[in-house]
Order: C-alpha cells, then structure tokens, then sequence
C-alpha cells in the first residue's frame, strides 16, 4: 500500500517558507500520495489541496494552529514544512511518523525581546520529539546541534531549489514592466524594511553613495515596507512571472543579508543571468559557492565599491553571469523532492 503524507504548512506561497511548501508539493505529487494541507489563518480554515474542509474559530494564530491540526486525518507522515509549526507534534496523537523541516532558528538566537525568547522556544520544542528534521543547509544543522543539541544523524541537509521559470529574458521587454529607462542602471534588493537581518538601510546607504558617482542610478527593491525617495522602487507581494522579470531587468543583485538560512534570491538572480553580490554571513557562502561576489555586510564602502565595479567592469560581470547561470543548474526542486521522499520511504 502506498504511503499517504501530509504535506503541511501555514504561510502564503508568497514568502519563503511558503514557496518552499509549495514547490515541494509540486514535486512530490510527480512521486507519491501527498496531501497539501493549508493551515489559513486569514480565512480561519483548513485546507487540502486548495479545497476548504472546516472552519475554525480562534482569536490568534497559536490557538488557530491548535485547533486546525485537530482537523487533519489520518497519514502515514507528517511533514511540518517550517520549525514553527513543530510545537503541533507534542499535541497532537502521532498516528504516523513526524517529518519537520528547518529554515533557520534565528528568532531563537536573536530574540527581540523576553517574550519572542520563550515563545520560540515553545514554537520549536517539537523538534526534538520529530522522527526526522530536514534542514536547508549545513549552517542551520550545525545550530540545531549546537544550540538546541539535537543529533546530527537526525538531521538531512536538502537544499532548496529554483523553478525552470526563473530564466533569461530580454532586459528591455523586463524593463518595460517597471517603466525602467533602457539607460538606466538598476541595483535589485529584496527584503522586508523593517528585518533587520536583510541589512535594507546599509542597502541604502551604498545606493546613495553610488548615486554621487554615477548617473541614473535606481534601486529596485522588492519586500514588505518602503524606501520614499525619487531614485527607488518600491515592489510588495508581485507573481513570479513579474519577480523573474524583475531580476532581468537588474544589473546586479545586492543581497548582503545578516542571517539566512538558505537565502534562495542569489540562486534565482544566477538563474536569470544577473550578476550577484551578497555576504559573508550565514548559509550564505555556502549557496552561492566561487559564483557570486561576497562582501562584509557591515561594511557600505565595500558593498558600494563592489556594485560600482560589477557596473562598470564588462569582464567581471559577465564572468559572474557565466559561473552564476551554472551554479543555478545544481539547485532544482525535482532533486529536492527526490531527497525527501528518500526520507519519507527511510522512516517507513
């Protein structure tokens, strides 16, 4: 008899964590019995593959989590597609087994206050009791050991992948969805203003530096909040569609992020032939290996100096486009189900 998974998750296919649950599920669909399950806080349901099956009522999101777990049916696996979603395996009867999957535990090592301390340290307390963790990269298994002593031989690392879609476009066409001027020279960033950890203000700060020295600059950024100033586009929850066109019509990807678990935009950026710059910190390295120009984050003469010569330097950056179009290749999604359903039969 086949297995039957449960393929669960809580976030938008907008976000990270939600577009990794999505891709995921795409994938696996082409290799097993898997059930997506959409815990939606918004409209206070449940659903399974994009059909309500109940309603619930709760006044916030860790109650709602609760009580909408206690709607999912029986399943040979369990597969929580982000750690804050684990604190459900100690709650809920286990009739199958326990599969989470661990983007970073930043929140748990950079609280913000006392109370976002404890309540990660609930949110992540089912990781311990999973059966097996999947995590995005060797920099998150090393702090799942490390912080929250959790064995190693429970831990898989699966890289994230990049859909078929993110692709080379022609950048005047890719420039026409933005109104961007053929003349102009365009930085990407993507980030939410206020993460701390996406590093937007030294962004910023390198962009107004690069505008004293070069003409019709702008700075494309993409992410919750904005930048009010004449040379800066402000872009929130696009398609992907308009996403791949928007990394096509950059000159470069500026991604100096503090902390990422995996941080996929470096990949996708490589997949479109952009040339990217990013940082020293986290996962980071790891993902983007010899294809990518990696900087001090805290550093804004050197993020400034790096676009200034990626901009104007024909043979550096077409040298990063040549080694970034083939380090994309090693990332797909069809490899990243491929693992997994490895686990999902191994726990079986």
């Amino acid at each position: 008899m086949r297995m039957r998974i449960a393929l669960i998750n809580n976030i938008p296919e907008y976000w990270g964590a939600g577009k990794y649950a999505f891709m995921l599920h795409r994938g696996l669909s082409k290799l097993c019995n898997v059930d997506y399950i959409f815990l939606n806080y918004d409209d206070r349901c449940v659903e399974v593959n994009g059909k309500k099956i109940g309603r619930v009522n709760a006044s916030n999101k860790l109650i709602f989590l609760k009580r909408a777990s206690k709607l999912i049916k029986k399943y040979d696996i369990y597969h929580f597609t982000n750690q804050n979603l684990s604190f459900l395996i100690g709650g809920k009867k286990r009739w199958g087994k326990n599969v989470v999957t661990c983007h970073d535990i930043y929140p748990y090592l950079y609280p913000k206050n006392i109370i976002e301390k404890f309540s990660r340290r609930y949110l992540y307390s089912g990781l311990k009791k999973a059966d097996f963790i999947v995590s995005d990269s060797e920099h998150t298994k090393n702090d799942l050991v490390d912080c929250l002593k959790i064995r190693p031989k429970k831990i898989k690392v699966v890289y994230l992948g990049v859909s078929n879609n993110f692709k080379k476009m022609n950048k005047a066409r890719a420039r026409k969805f933005f109104g961007i001027p053929n003349k102009a020279r365009v930085i990407l960033h993507i980030g939410e203003v206020n993460d701390k950890r996406k590093n937007t203000l030294r962004v910023f700060k390198a962009f107004l530096r690069l505008r004293q020295r070069m003409d019709h600059i702008i700075l494309l950024r993409i992410g919750k909040g904005r930048i009010d100033h004449g040379g800066v586009i402000n872009l929130y929850k696009i398609s992907e569609k308009e996403m791949v066109a928007a990394y096509n019509a950059a000159d470069v990807l500026l991604f100096p992020s503090l902390f990422e678990g995996f941080g996929i935009p470096p990949l996708e950026a490589m997949a479109c032939g952009l040339p990217v710059i990013t940082s020293n910190a986290a996962s980071l390295p790891e993902v983007v290996g010899n294809a990518a120009i990696i900087v001090n984050p805290y550093e804004v003469n050197e993020m400034e100096r790096e676009v200034f010569e990626s901009l104007n330097d024909k043979r550096l950056s077409a040298g990063l486009i040549k080694k970034g179009l083939i380090r994309a290749k090693k990332f797909a999604w069809s490899k990243t189900a491929s693992q997994i359903f490895k686990i999902y039969k191994e726990l079986k």
